[in-house]
């Protein structure tokens, strides 16, 4: 049994905010979880002259699970244990506060990636409190049928090529760079057309952006075009194909569940997406990350219907071995119930199948 709080930024993001989600309403029998926010908004809004009544709130709690850097940096004063859930591209400043609280007192840091697990090793973190869970996918949530219905509410016709970019935009996922490759492609068949989440920050730059190109209804963003809120996992059926173009780590949750979906995936390479992917086996990957070689390999995929079937059926079967929802709460109930009981942390291992001959994540 433990009692964990869960600190978190106003503005989470959207996969940190997915794995809270599947945490707090999966609670292991026994457990308690609570979500408290830090910011303007939020419930620990005045850190400082509310902290005696905060440090009257942390007496319910055996644990604090931290959510973002500033979180991280409430929490080193809370006196708790630490369990700190690592960005999927950690800043200086977050390396920093680990490294500072490891010095001082127990924290147990976190990684989604291997890519960020090996960068906080590099930078001094102990091996000892530096864990690796990869994100976690809900199956029964991914459609892979044609929603022929949700393709027209999103305003493309039938015979409409779409491609769907990967989660948030944001400068590391780089949707610009999708952007002009459907451009490319759009101008040599005016049916391919790009389709964007809608979440963060770098949106409304990316319709303007649209906007210059002088190519009408090339693009859209689903949560706009549809003036509600829509999951990322909830547009694949509107989607024929994946483009992912990041250019720096993002959180590989969306990959994950993309390739769940049964869906070709065309991509630039980085060493985070390398841990999910592999060229002409799960995926045709891009080592020139450039619109006209992106264009080129959509193409190829499209035309290949052998290839394409092939990759994205290894995709489904390595997603349902290393990114099953069930392996991502047990490890982290384990790494809760270890730290609250105040004994090392030892994750789990799920035994690898039939995906692991493909692939290098068994290794």
């Amino acid at each position: 049994m433990a009692r964990i709080l869960h600190l978190i930024d106003d503005h989470l993001g959207a996969a940190p905010a997915r794995a809270l989600g599947d945490l707090t309403r999966s609670a292991a029998p026994g457990d308690t979880q609570v979500v408290r926010s830090i910011g303007p908004d939020g419930a620990w809004a005045k850190t400082l002259s509310s902290w005696r009544s905060i440090r009257r709130d942390l007496r319910d709690f055996d644990l604090v699970h931290t959510w973002s850097p500033r979180a991280l940096a409430v929490a080193t004063f809370t006196g708790l244990p630490i369990v700190h859930a690592v960005s999927a591209d950690p800043t200086p400043a977050e390396v920093r506060w680990l490294s500072s609280a490891q010095t001082r007192r127990g924290i147990e840091a976190v990684c989604s990636t291997a890519t960020s697990q090996r960068l906080l090793l590099s930078r001094g973190i102990h091996p000892d409190h530096c864990h690796l869970i990869r994100p976690g996918v809900d199956f029964s949530r991914i459609k892979t049928r044609r929603g022929i219905e949700l393709r027209r509410e999103l305003g493309f016709a039938d015979g409409d090529v779409v491609l769907l970019t990967v989660g948030e935009s944001t400068d590391p996922a780089n949707h610009a760079l999708a952007l002009w490759t459907v451009g490319i492609l759009n101008v040599m068949d005016d049916r391919h057309k790009l389709l964007m989440w809608g979440r963060g920050p770098l949106g409304d730059a990316l319709d303007r952006m649209a906007a210059t190109m002088e190519q009408p209804g090339v693009t859209r963003r689903a949560e706009k075009t549809l003036g509600r809120a829509i999951e990322f996992d909830e547009l694949f059926p509107a989607a024929d194909a994946i483009v992912v173009t990041a250019n720096a780590p993002v959180p590989t949750l969306f990959l994950a569940q993309a390739m769940a979906a049964g869906l070709p995936i065309v991509s630039t390479v980085s060493p985070a997406i390398a841990e999910l992917i592999e060229d002409r086996h799960t995926a045709l990957l891009v080592r020139q990350p450039t619109p006209r070689a992106l264009a080129q390999r959509i193409l190829e995929i499209r035309e290949d219907h052998s290839l394409q079937w092939s990759i994205t059926d290894r995709a489904r079967t390595e997603a349902f071995e290393f990114f099953a929802l069930g392996r991502f709460l047990r490890q982290w109930r384990a790494v809760h119930h270890q730290v609250a009981d105040g004994h090392d942390i030892e994750i789990p291992e799920e035994s690898p199948g039939a995906g692991s001959r493909f692939h290098g994540l068994a290794r």
